[in-house]
């Protein structure tokens, strides 16, 4: 991973005292989560996760034609 990859994903996570982790995503922030292990076990399921299609972009949003 280059240094710019590192900084942006560490840029990421953010800790609000009192509430806990959050982690910023292009979605939105997710979180609080009680450690910042547990917000980056979040973040890489997110990134394990395929997005879903949509149709303007060529995906489908029925079921698959005959």
């Amino acid at each position: 991973m280059s240094g710019a990859n590192k900084r942006r994903q560490a840029d990421r996570f953010e800790f609000v005292e009192g509430d806990g982790w959050y982690v910023r995503t292009r979605e939105g922030r997710r979180g609080p989560f009680e450690t910042r292990a547990q917000a980056e076990a979040s973040l890489a399921e997110l990134l394990r996760t395929p997005a879903p299609r949509h149709a303007a972009f060529g995906g489908s949003t029925g079921p698959a034609e005959a």
